[in-house]
């Protein structure tokens, strides 16, 4: 009883979640994520069997996309579709290959057409080159920067008879500007692509 009063009064809060998508149990192949968006063409990054292994899901998306003026952003996308597995956080990913975290906040990332959300930006140092990083979570009908509201959502979707998709979703480039400049590029790209994104996997119709 405790628990379903909890989940009644979580799902009254919802309004701390940007909502406002609607659900879809059909099967989502996110290799048809457009290539092309706006000014931006994206190209396939390779993806071994390890790393789908690790991650439990074969639904990974990695692509470099670059604009008309030659700039570069990684996207990635880790998809789970009605299931449980844990999602590997980016931290965890960046520090086993060498790296580490030398700064982490929360920033708005504010979209033309619907309300904006907020994510997670990592300043990331390492042998292998220093990256800005933003990632954020996705379900069938909420963005959000907090991994536990995420889990969260996609239980009150399940008990719904919803959906309990959900998405890791990263954007990052190689800091060779300043950090407002870096931040800069890759929030005017997530702008593009985020609402793209949410079509692609979550929403109901074409």
């Amino acid at each position: 009883l405790t628990l379903i009063v909890l989940l009644l009064i979580f799902i009254g809060l919802n309004s701390r979640f940007e909502t406002r998508l609607h659900a879809t149990n059909a099967a989502v192949d996110i290799s048809q994520i457009p290539l092309r968006i706006g000014e931006w063409t994206g190209k396939e990054l390779p993806i071994d069997q390890l790393t789908t292994d690790v991650l439990e899901t074969d639904s990974v998306l990695m692509r470099i996309y670059t604009n008309a003026q030659g700039k570069e952003v990684v996207l990635a996308i880790v998809y789970y579709q009605d299931n449980r597995v844990a999602l590997h956080l980016p931290e965890s990913c960046y520090s086993g290959s060498g790296s580490f975290i030398a700064a982490r906040d929360i920033v708005a990332i504010p979209l033309a057409d619907e309300a904006g959300f907020r994510a997670n930006r990592l300043t990331i140092r390492g042998n292998k080159g220093n990256q800005v990083a933003l990632y954020y979570f996705e379900t069938s009908n909420a963005r959000t920067s907090s991994y536990k509201d995420m889990r969260w959502q996609r239980m009150i979707n399940k008990v719904k008879s919803k959906s309990n998709n959900g998405a890791l979703i990263r954007f990052s480039t190689a800091s060779t500007r300043s950090p407002d400049e870096d931040l800069a590029l890759v929030k005017e790209f997530m702008k593009a692509m985020s609402p793209v994104l949410t079509h692609h996997l979550f929403d109901v119709g074409p």
